[in-house]
């Protein structure tokens, strides 16, 4: 294969990581935001007497909480970073049938950023993911106990 078309190859691979984990990231980050924003609002409801005028929107809090701790947004990530992972080992076979010297070229500049993208991805995204799950049941739980 021409370098040129490896460099090709890997810049399409690259733009669909970048795509697909921005995207995902995005979608990660509001996640959180609307758990952490529920938990807010919680704190604002659970205290107010009397309990029977607040009684929608604690129900309503527990509703969030019970929607933002299903498996779905986990599969979902599971699916993406399985993805980006997939296409990382094409990036490494593309590299495999190339001479030496282009090799290392597109291994410096393209998959060394790529694997230290990929790096930073997992890292803040399962940071997001712990914190918010956690969030997510101990608001649920809290809400339970307290309706």
């Amino acid at each position: 294969m021409p370098f040129s078309d490896a460099v090709a190859v890997a810049s399409l691979y690259l733009a669909l990581v970048g795509l697909l984990s921005t995207f995902f990231y995005i979608q990660l980050g509001q996640w959180l935001n609307g758990i952490l924003g529920t938990d807010s609002k919680w704190h604002q409801v659970k205290g107010r007497t009397p309990e029977s005028n607040y009684f929608d929107k604690r129900l309503e809090c527990y509703f969030e909480a019970v929607q933002a701790y299903s498996p779905w947004t986990f599969l979902g990530w599971a699916a993406v970073t399985s993805f980006l992972i997939i296409v990382g080992l094409f990036l490494h076979i593309l590299q495999s049938g190339l001479p030496p010297a282009d090799a290392v070229f597109l291994s410096f500049y393209v998959s060394t950023p790529g694997y230290f993208f990929l790096g930073i991805y997992l890292l803040l995204s399962v940071v997001m993911l712990v914190i918010g799950y956690r969030k997510a049941k101990q608001l649920r739980d809290d809400v339970k106990d307290n309706l």
